[in-house]
């Protein structure tokens, strides 16, 4: 026998077993010789092998007396040959030898394992840090919507009161109770503002459900302050949802400017509001009866562009119909896997 070249020993006299062979490397040459003594001289001796583990099967060589093999799949073989003579008779047991083919390095058990320690390892990491990055990100959030309720709202009430009851206590008709009263506006506005905010960024608000009670209340408010008929449809289930932080707030932020923009622009009547999930999509659609407007003659100011903005913001379309004399239609969805759901 031959290994790669290299003789493997065996005795001047052959012998009928050997091994186990081992080949160094997968895709290493193996060649081996072998013979049979005839019981009668000048008889034909006739040579059959094989190889089991590779194929089963006897090959018949006639007196050929040499087989090689190369590229042998890393596993476990067993070679055997038998001769026969002229009249048939056989070796009663084939002569054989085991042979072992190794796997590659990065096919062994040990290799193989190794990578899965490491894999399981690495993903254990990056599981732990992003989520020692989230647990970071929500004590900020929680951190900054309390820092904000608490120092900057408390100041924007108390300048609110302090500008009230100076106010009432300002003589009418002068420049200083018109100053009074813009400034308690522009406070009550920034309350608003920074309720937004806060509620946006806290992370106990990250819920469909969260969304949706926000909105109604909106709604409830501008219905107690205007003489408009606003219809506001949500789902009942899967309020349980997940938001994204900047998707939440961009979506809120779109129906508010929206519905402002109807009651100031619009001259409308009625407004129906429909917030609906369907097809792992997040739908947000605002009607109005107003006089619309013709979409190719947009005016300056009404907030189109900036609601746009805030939809793409947030991964969704924006979609706007109008014509004079038959109201308006902003739609917008967002897919699931920019929602955050």
């Amino acid at each position: 026998m031959r290994i790669d070249g290299d003789p493997w020993p065996v005795t001047e006299l052959g012998a009928g077993t050997l091994g186990p062979a081992r080949l160094p490397v997968v895709g290493g040459h193996l060649k081996v010789d072998y013979f049979a003594l005839p019981f009668v001289p000048g008889d034909d001796v006739r040579y059959a092998y094989r190889l089991v583990g590779a194929a089963d099967g006897w090959t018949e060589c006639g007196s050929r007396r040499t087989v090689t093999y190369a590229n042998l799949a890393p596993g476990r073989y067993r070679f055997e040959v038998r001769a026969t003579d002229s009249h048939g008779a056989g070796s009663p047991t084939p002569a054989h030898f085991d042979l072992i083919v190794p796997p590659p390095f990065w096919r062994t058990p040990w290799f193989l394992g190794l990578t899965l320690l490491l894999t399981t390892c690495a993903g254990w990491l990056l599981h732990r840090t992003r989520l020692a990055r989230a647990l970071a990100v929500e004590r900020l959030r929680t951190r900054i919507a309390t820092d904000l309720h608490d120092d900057i709202g408390s100041n924007l009430s108390h300048m609110a009161i302090l500008s009230e009851v100076t106010l009432k206590r300002s003589v009418r008709g002068s420049d200083t109770v018109e100053g009074l009263r813009r400034i308690a506006e522009v406070a009550r506005e920034s309350i608003d503002t920074m309720s937004d905010i806060v509620w946006a960024i806290d992370p106990d608000r990250d819920r469909l459900g969260d969304l949706v009670n926000r909105m109604r209340r909106f709604v409830n408010d501008l219905v107690a302050t205007r003489s408009i008929d606003v219809t506001f449809t949500a789902p009942s289930d899967g309020l349980d949802l997940g938001l994204a932080a900047d998707t939440k707030r961009q979506l809120y932020r779109v129906f508010k400017e929206s519905l402002n923009n109807a009651v100031r622009h619009s001259d409308c009547s009625a407004i129906e509001v429909e917030l609906s999930m369907a097809d792992s999509t997040l739908r947000l659609a605002i009607r109005d009866d107003g006089r619309g407007f013709d979409s190719r003659e947009i005016e300056p100011g009404q907030g189109l562009d900036s609601i746009r903005r805030r939809a793409e913001s947030a991964g969704g379309r924006l979609r706007v119909r109008s014509s004079p004399g038959q109201g308006t239609e902003i739609r917008m969805e967002i897919p699931r896997q920019r929602h955050g759901g």
